[in-house]
């Protein structure tokens, strides 16, 4: 055998063993109809792999097609270069505003991806910020190319989306609160490429209307371009003839696209639909009819609550703010007295938000994806949402909603404050006029107990079955007059549970300032200890050595630091998803 052969069969088997990672990564939930789906959610799992499983499983020599709002991760551009080596073509819609034009054109020229304009594909660029029209005083909204999705064509099997709350970036995969939805369907998969074909050639019709060439991209229209201007009416009505339809065929998963689908009315229709209850974790409420609908809907009974990330000062339209607000002015969250409304304000990095966009309906129904509830996001950005109604799938999103709630509002606590008499139960007088006045029982009469409240806001425990495991996410701080960890260096969590033992790496990016974070999957109800370590990139730790004295391990002096000291983390006893936070208490090697 020639070194060229055996350097091709070395490179086939590790293609061969990606893919089988990939494969064994990603696990589905049926649907029916041939269609299956998942769901994952950050910071506490890790979507970047999952993301990345989907990418390994593209067939040789296939396309990936991608729409993104911004673009800022590298460990994309380390896989895109990975997948030209078995010819898989990475083709890109960014917003013209997200774009770090040097670095991508670099990219593009090393064939990892496409993105700019080529003599391949002439019509490709980044998408213009003004999907509709807007200048000055007219009646048109700024608007922002906002989908985030890919179409991935595997080597077997149906083809797969991968769509959600999440951009490329650091802050979504490490420190935001971001869903995925991951969708194993041709039809459905048509529908996202479609959407993508219509990015690019809009893009087209916007640089071709404003003679802006191939290589700028416009962020607004000429000062001359009045509403009755020619040239002006002649693109919006070339954008408009572009739009179409989705045509969903599948009663469980629908997708829908703005501005051609109108997703406020999508959205409203499936809000109507509930009948006990609707979960929103949402960065914004911006539209008038959506607040209307919920406050409607809790008005008749149906239990409302919505994690909102804090901060909502650009709401447009007055029914919006009042939902927030009350009649005064801005102080916090002054509620709908009978939507109960938890302000979320994320502090794991930087630039951390609750930046969700998703509704459960009687824990059965999901509303998920790109779409802001905004005037501008459903009558001129380009967004899109996926409807999945199945239990099993909804009960991944309860699941999240059920952490953060228990994050921000902890039942036990929330009870505590409720039962005034300190007897462990909440009658109904005690119950009445609070948010969470529809506490029900099938008598109405009788006490609530707090083993009931957390059954209430956890569908999915129980009581029968204890959960086996809890998901840990560890962010730890280093005290660092800086935004990163010193240069050589990376921090790990480490313990003598089996899930500790072989150490877990924690990661940092700009966007997270001096937090790092790691994940690992712990028993639920237990109580684990843990050490921090700092050690140089690619250097033994020697776990025992360091559990046993604290101190740094023998022989790797200069290498390995530990604080010496131990920490323990009392994982949920019901399974929920848990945030442990710890600071670094050791010496700085770099100082």
């Amino acid at each position: 055998m020639t070194l060229r052969t055996l350097f091709a069969t070395v490179c086939l088997l590790i293609m061969v063993a990606c893919v089988a990672r990939a494969q064994d990564a990603l696990e589905w939930i049926d649907l029916g109809n041939g269609v299956q789906a998942q769901a994952y959610f950050s910071p506490y799992e890790s979507m970047d792999e999952k993301l990345i499983a989907a990418l390994d499983l593209a067939a040789d020599d296939s396309t990936v097609y991608m729409s993104y709002y911004s673009f800022s991760n590298s460990t994309y551009t380390k896989k895109f270069a990975e997948l030209k080596k078995r010819g898989v073509k990475v083709k890109l819609n960014l917003w013209d505003n997200s774009v770090s034009e040097d670095r991508l054109r670099s990219d593009q020229d090393k064939g990892y991806l496409q993105i700019f304009p080529s003599a391949e594909d002439p019509s490709s660029g980044v998408i213009p910020n003004l999907r509709k029209p807007h200048s000055g005083s007219h009646d048109y909204y700024p608007a922002s190319m906002h989908t985030k999705f890919t179409v991935v064509t595997p080597a077997s099997g149906p083809r797969i989306v991968v769509t959600g709350s999440a951009n490329l970036s650091n802050s979504a995969a490490l420190a935001n609160y971001e869903h995925l939805i991951m969708i194993r369907s041709d039809a459905i998969a048509a529908e996202f490429e479609k959407e993508w074909h219509e990015q690019r050639k809009a893009g087209e019709i916007m640089r071709d209307a404003l003679g802006a060439g191939t290589d700028e991209f416009p962020l607004s229209l000429p000062s001359t371009w009045t509403s009755s201007n020619p040239e002006f009416k002649a693109m919006r009505s070339k954008l408009w003839d572009l739009d179409a339809r989705t045509d969903n065929s599948d009663p469980t998963v629908q997708t829908y696209f703005s501005p051609d689908d109108g997703l406020a009315d999508k959205l409203m229709q499936q809000l109507e639909r509930a009948e006990r209850s609707i979960k929103v974790a949402i960065y914004v409420i911006a539209h008038d009819g959506i607040a209307d609908v919920l406050r409607r809907k809790a008005a008749s009974g149906v239990d409302v609550t919505i994690l909102a990330n804090a901060g909502h000062e650009g709401m447009e339209g007055g029914a919006s703010k009042q939902f927030f607000y009350g009649d005064g002015d801005y102080e916090g969250f002054i509620k709908d007295k009978n939507v109960h409304v938890v302000p979320i304000e994320n502090e794991l990095g930087l630039y951390s938000k609750n930046h969700h966009k998703y509704a459960i309906v009687d824990d059965q129904i999901v509303i998920g994806g790109s779409f802001n509830w905004s005037y501008i996001a459903t009558s001129a950005s380009d967004e899109n949402i996926a409807v999945i109604d199945n239990a099993e799938f909804a009960a991944r999103f309860v699941k999240d909603f059920a952490m953060i709630l228990e994050t921000y509002e902890p039942v036990a606590e929330l009870f505590n404050d409720v039962d005034e008499n300190g007897d462990g139960s909440l009658s109904p007088q005690e119950r009445a006029g609070h948010p969470h006045a529809r506490w029900a029982k099938d008598d109405a009469d009788a006490p609530l107990s707090l083993d009931e409240l957390r059954a209430y806001r956890m569908p999915f425990v129980d009581p029968a079955a204890p959960a086996e495991e809890t998901r840990v996410l560890f962010v730890v701080e280093f005290p660092k007059g800086s935004d990163y960890m010193p240069r050589g260096y990376d921090f790990m969590v480490i313990g003598e549970h089996p899930a500790l033992k072989a150490g877990i790496e924690l990661k940092n990016s700009r966007s997270t300032g001096n937090n790092c974070f790691g994940s690992a999957t712990l028993p639920a109800g237990e109580e684990v200890e843990y050490r921090l370590v700092l050690r140089k990139y690619g250097k033994p730790v020697s776990i025992s050595d360091l559990l046993v004295t604290g101190g740094n391990a023998s022989g790797t002096s200069g290498n390995v630091f530990s604080d010496g000291e131990a920490r323990a983390v009392a994982t949920n006893p019901y399974g929920l998803p848990m945030i442990v936070k710890a600071r670094w208490s050791g010496a700085n090697p770099v100082n």
